[in-house]
C-alpha cells in the first residue's frame, strides 16, 4: 500500500473530502485529488503536512505502511464535546480544536468587558455611598 492509499484512509477516517484536506494543510488545489487518482506519491512536504495537522496518526504508518495506525496516547474526538479515549471509534479533527481555541477566545473577551462593566458599577456605587456618607 502507498503512502496515498494510507492519505485515504485518513480523509474517510475524519470524515473530509480530499479538497478539504487540501485546504486543512494549505496545500495547492487538487494536489491530492490528482495524486489520488493517479496512484501517485505525495511530496515529503505534504505529508509532513498531514502528520502535523493529524498528529494522532503514527508517521511510521503513514509513509512506511509499519506498526499501528493511530498513537496509543492521544485523545480522540467525534463530535464537538464528545472525547473518548478508544482510538478505535474517534480520530482527532485539528479544525475542531482551532474552532475550539477560537470560541474560547471570545469567551475569554467577553469575560474581560464584562469585568470592567462591574468594575464601573462598583466604583459607582463606592462613589455613591461616599458620596452619602459626607452629607450626612
Amino acid at each position: 500500500m502507498k503512502p496515498i492509499e494510507r492519505v485515504e484512509i485518513i480523509i474517510k477516517d475524519n470524515n473530509l473530502n480530499p479538497s478539504q484536506l487540501e485546504k486543512i494543510i494549505n496545500a495547492g488545489n487538487g494536489t491530492i485529488q490528482t495524486a489520488i487518482k493517479r496512484k501517485a506519491n505525495l511530496k515529503d512536504k505534504t505529508l509532513i503536512q498531514i502528520l502535523s495537522h493529524f498528529s494522532n496518526y503514527r508517521c511510521e504508518w503513514l509513509l512506511l505502511g509499519e506498526g499501528e495506525m493511530l498513537k496509543k496516547d492521544s485523545y480522540y474526538v467525534n463530535n464537538p464535546g464528545e472525547v473518548n479515549e478508544h482510538p478505535e471509534n474517534y480520530s482527532l479533527s485539528t479544525k475542531l480544536l482551532h474552532d475550539t481555541i477560537a470560541s474560547l477566545k471570545k469567551d475569554k473577551e467577553f469575560l474581560y468587558k464584562q469585568i470592567d462593566f462591574l468594575n464601573e458599577e462598583l466604583s459607582s456605587c463606592l462613589e455613591n455611598k461616599k458620596t452619602n456618607v459626607q452629607a450626612s
